[in-house]
């Protein structure tokens, strides 16, 4: 999978996760996550850093591995 794929699949992810949970991108502030960079994620202008995917882990209660499960 090259840069571009992950970002998108990722960002794709991110949202559908958000999305079935009920938050909106303001409640992940409440884990240490800003709406912004959620937003830029989600539009898959950004790769994430390695602390930012342990704060998405824990908002959705899944490990880094279940995260990035595409499947």
């Amino acid at each position: 999978m090259d840069l571009p794929e992950f970002q998108r699949r990722f960002a794709d992810r991110v949202r559908a996760l958000r999305v079935a949970r009920g938050l909106r991108q303001e409640d992940l502030e409440n884990f240490g996550l800003s709406w912004k960079s959620v937003q830029k994620l989600e539009y898959g202008q950004t790769d994430p850093k390695i602390s930012t995917l342990i704060k998405l882990g824990s908002a959705f209660g899944l490990s880094l591995s279940e995260l990035l499960r595409f499947d």
